[in-house]
């Protein structure tokens, strides 16, 4: 079972410090946390590093480590849903210019606005007020008649018609 670890991100330079592995292998660590951090992808880290993933290993498997990088992993993501929340609202509210062409040539611009990502925004920002509504209530008792000249198979329990 794999030990659970309580870390401060403020601490974090410290923690990797204490870590047993070669200094490179530390820093690089460091600097890949605060990438993360950032929205930084792990592949375009590695590639501006020149480095590859068993680079880090040494270090990144400590309790400690794995603590740090499931925090900067989790700082990452709410950075990139908040960028992703300001470019639909971009969009939704300043649209987008758009050239206009004519015989080939940019004329002039014209602004686009995107409609479906003001409605999903609107939908998450009060559901109570904007959501879809698909609830379905039925109050009362289900009748089972006979329509006159119309034949059906009979069901288990049915009187048989002679």
């Amino acid at each position: 079972m794999q030990e659970i670890v309580a870390v401060s991100w403020e601490e974090r330079e410290t923690l990797i410090k204490s870590a047993h592995a070669p200094v490179h292998a530390r820093d690089l660590f460091t600097d890949y946390l605060e990438a993360l951090a950032k929205g930084t992808r792990t592949q375009d880290f590695l590639k501006s590093k020149n480095a590859t993933w068993s680079d880090m290993t040494v270090v990144m498997y400590t309790p400690t480590c794995q603590a740090l990088y499931k925090e900067a992993v989790k700082r990452g993501e709410l950075l990139r849903q908040r960028l992703r929340e300001e470019e639909a609202d971009r969009r939704a509210l300043d649209g987008t210019k758009k050239p206009v062409f004519h015989k080939g040539e940019i004329c002039g611009y014209i602004r686009e606005y995107s409609d479906s990502l003001l409605a999903l925004q609107l939908k998450a920002g009060n559901p109570d007020r904007y959501a879809d509504r698909s609830k379905v209530e039925h109050k009362g008792i289900a009748v089972n008649y006979n329509i006159q000249g119309v034949k059906r198979d009979p069901k288990p329990g049915d009187p048989i018609e002679e």
